[in-house]
């Protein structure tokens, strides 16, 4: 599957409370947060008065908010369910500072890297008690119960992102923010990134059914797969290439072809001479020589080639071709 790996430009809307009187920055930041994410309260205890600043980026499918602050509390009441309704779903990573969500008479704590979960169409009360960062990854509801079926966001859904396999939900999504700039206003990779983020929805969703190893291994192994058969023909395709693409270390990668039945290398190689054969039986290809189609499926050693082909399908290019 070929990626959207160009840059686009998607506006980036920001504001920030200190450019109007300490009075009335709670309005100002209602306001502005009713216009382009959600209806809500505001409240906070500075002396000096709220001090937040809001990054929004829309990629259609996909909305991105930045919000970074000192204390306060904000609150989607049962009037503004009512009032104004609103029918998405928040995956939102805490970046820095401490947090809670209290949701359906329950109270999730969060700390720095922890990543909670919930919808908008229940109240939700959000908090911080200190100097905060964090990114909201907003999808839409329709879209996301067609994609998880039963999956009920009552409560939030909290995942650690220190310990345990959950801390790669927190890490996937830091790496959007690093590799993909998407409050730049030159977005690198756009369908790239809303494919990651609902990877990493699957992946939490696998967590909250408690099939964690399996959901996320298939997940990841699915992701390499796809990438590897895209850059087939890439000679410089390698674990270190897969690796970066894929968000994890060589190391990790390795561990995931581990109960395979081909190593890593060994699986492209055969993806390779699968190609080759099939493109040396194709009456399109008929002129183009052996050693042409075994370059352009990324072998550099004729002989090489011609020793695994034979080794593999029991015939050399040249009697595969004249079959």
């Amino acid at each position: 599957m070929q990626l959207d790996v160009v840059q686009r430009t998607a506006p980036v809307t920001t504001f920030d409370t200190r450019v109007v009187p300490p009075t009335d920055r709670i309005s100002y930041w209602e306001q502005q947060c009713g216009e382009y994410v959600i209806g809500l309260t505001c409240s906070s205890m500075e002396v000096d008065g709220l001090q937040a600043r809001f990054q929004y980026v829309d990629f259609g499918l996909i909305k991105l908010v930045d919000i970074i602050g000192h204390q306060h509390v904000v609150e989607r009441l049962p009037i503004h369910v009512r009032t104004r309704e609103k029918d998405s779903v928040f995956l939102t990573l805490l970046m820095r500072g401490a947090a809670f969500v209290n949701r359906a008479n329950e109270c999730v704590l969060l700390n720095e890297g922890d990543v909670v979960l919930y919808d908008t169409n229940r109240p939700y009360m959000h908090g911080f008690p200190g100097f905060m960062r964090h990114v909201i990854f907003e999808v839409p509801g329709d879209e996301f119960r067609r994609r998880f079926p039963g999956w009920d966001l009552c409560a939030a859904c909290r995942y650690d992102g220190s310990v345990g396999a959950a801390r790669q939900i927190s890490t996937s999504l830091r790496q959007i923010i690093t590799r993909h700039s998407p409050f730049s206003g030159n977005a690198i990779g756009v369908t790239e990134i809303e494919e990651k983020i609902w990877d990493v929805l699957s992946m939490a969703h696998g967590f909250s059914r408690g099939v964690e190893r399996s959901t996320y291994h298939s997940l990841l192994l699915d992701r390499v797969r796809q990438f590897i058969a895209a850059n087939l023909r890439d000679p410089k395709l390698s674990p270190e290439m897969i690796a970066e693409h894929a968000g994890i270390s060589v190391r990790q990668l390795n561990r995931l072809f581990a109960g395979e039945p081909d190593t890593l290398c060994a699986h492209i190689f055969a993806m390779r001479l699968d190609a080759c054969r099939t493109d040396l039986r194709r009456r399109d290809t008929a002129q183009a020589s052996v050693s042409e189609i075994a370059y352009s499926w990324g072998f550099r050693n004729l002989s090489h080639f011609s020793r695994n082909f034979r080794e593999r399908f029991g015939c050399t290019p040249s009697e595969s071709r004249a079959r």
